[in-house]
């Protein structure tokens, strides 16, 4: 019972708001339980900042915590920030040793590491820590230099997952080595996550086909890619396998140039695939070889992502016609890209497909039924759609029968006319068919800047008067 009560999703704080503290402070009897069950104590979020304020208090409380998990294995995240005024790093370096030495006492039985903002010279006791049976490592707001100085740590072989968020990807950014010298064993890893904090720092191409080819385990692989300098595709005379790879995900802001998105897909071996997010910019249609743009995927992919305004109305047809097994598709659609077709022309052959068009194409009929188990459709709202096409879209996808389930229709706060196209009782009746339909409003929310508390860097936010 007391197990059921650690959060879920990320790593347990330093709060008697919350298990395990919070039950160990119930009655005497719950006392003894807590402090004699390992597993209660196995995970731990560490904001550096907070514990150094009171370290003489914190670090000892900190060690003890670690303590009572036994010789359990440990999932810790540890943020190193002054967020009490604009960021910086903490600057008593005795103090911010002993609290990493305390740390790496534990180190033999870290499971799970996230490591956040952490830009100083790294202690040479941490930095030694020896992660035996380390499998994730998660890197945000570090540079290279510094993930040099935990290379103890990535040259671990028990190392699986493989997470970073730096500066920038690029070779030689903050004047240290390339990313693809860090002394991982890649041969190993079965999840990575790569990305970078400037929106033009992106892994160049060649380079994210490099990596590849070094991870032939990999199950996930999510980069931002940057497509300024296109490879010689002819190098790749034989593809890269990545016989197990079942998620793709190239993230925004950077973008493919459309006609990168062949290629590159020709040149992976991907029997396995079924999440493929690939953001594109717009591009010439009469550049464009329209019926090779997915080779090779139709049969496993389940999950795709796709930038509307890239395709025109026939390349949309190809291309989703070929997905037989598709149960969730996204569909971005926003403004930050450069159109690059035709001037002048007002063809619907030529001209980027729009939502209305694409729901229209969806929508099943006795003809025609483009992704015949679509499940989940998400749609970035680009111009106004027509509330009769929605309906038509939703009630035939109900009459397949295939266990169509949720529209969302993502608008931006500068446009909510569309809160108003369904009343409470239609959205009540498609619910009770099984389909759940929203028009959520993105709004932006960078937070602010406050006393460190045990929950600070935590992406859910702290209990309300934290």
């Amino acid at each position: 019972m007391f197990v059921a009560c650690l959060p879920t999703h990320r790593n347990a704080v330093m709060s008697a708001q919350e298990a395990p503290l919070l039950v160990s402070r119930i009655c005497s009897a719950w006392r003894v339980i807590a402090l004699t069950t390992p597993s209660l104590w196995a995970s731990l979020h560490i904001p550096g900042y907070f514990i150094l304020k009171r370290p003489e208090q914190r670090i000892p409380a900190m060690t003890r915590w670690l303590q009572l998990s036994g010789v359990l294995p440990i999932s810790l995240s540890f943020e190193l920030l002054d967020r009490s005024v604009p960021p910086r790093p903490f600057e008593d370096f005795e103090t911010l040793c002993l609290l990493m030495d305390a740390l790496a006492e534990s180190a033999s039985r870290w499971d799970n590491l996230v490591v956040q903002n952490l830009v100083t010279t790294v202690p040479l006791g941490f930095a030694n820590a020896e992660a035996a049976i380390l499998k994730s490592f998660e890197g945000e707001g570090v540079t290279l230099s510094v993930l040099r100085q935990l290379d103890v740590l990535l040259r671990t072989s028990s190392l699986r997952t493989l997470i970073l968020l730096l500066d920038s990807l690029q070779p030689g950014f903050d004047g240290s080595s390339d990313l693809l010298d860090l002394p991982c064993h890649w041969e190993n890893l079965t999840h990575m996550t790569l990305k970078p904090r400037h929106c033009h720092g992106g892994l160049p191409l060649s380079r994210v086909l490099t990596l590849l080819q070094r991870c032939p385990r990999l199950v996930s692989f999510h980069v931002t890619p940057n497509d300024d300098n296109t490879p010689d595709w002819d190098r790749y005379a034989t593809s890269i396998p990545l016989p197990v790879l079942e998620s793709l995900i190239l993230f925004e802001p950077a973008a493919l140039d459309l006609k990168s998105v062949s290629p590159l897909l020709d040149t992976l071996f991907l029997p396995k695939l079924r999440q493929l997010h690939i953001p594109t910019t717009s591009y010439s249609s009469a550049q464009l070889d329209q019926h090779q743009l997915f080779p090779d995927l139709s049969m496993a992919l389940e999950d795709l992502l796709i930038y509307l305004p890239s395709y025109t109305a026939p390349m949309i047809l190809q291309a989703l016609g070929a997905f037989s097994n598709l149960t969730t598709l996204t569909i971005q659609t926003g403004y930050q890209r450069q159109w690059q077709w035709e001037s002048g022309a007002h063809d619907a052959d030529v001209e980027p497909c729009s939502p209305e068009h694409l729901l229209e194409l969806l929508t099943p009929s006795p003809e025609m039924v483009l992704c015949p188990k679509l499940q989940s459709l998400e749609l970035g709202d680009r111009g106004p759609v027509l509330k009769g096409t929605l309906e038509q879209f939703i009630w035939g996808r109900i009459d397949l029968r295939v266990g169509f389930r949720r529209l969302a229709i993502l608008r931006d706060g500068q446009n909510r006319q569309l809160s108003q196209e369904f009343s409470v009782d239609e959205t009540q009746m498609f619910r009770s068919q099984g389909v759940e339909v929203s028009l959520p409003i993105s709004l932006s929310n960078h937070g602010a800047w406050g006393q460190p508390t045990p929950w600070t860097s935590l992406s859910d936010g702290w209990p309300s008067g934290q």
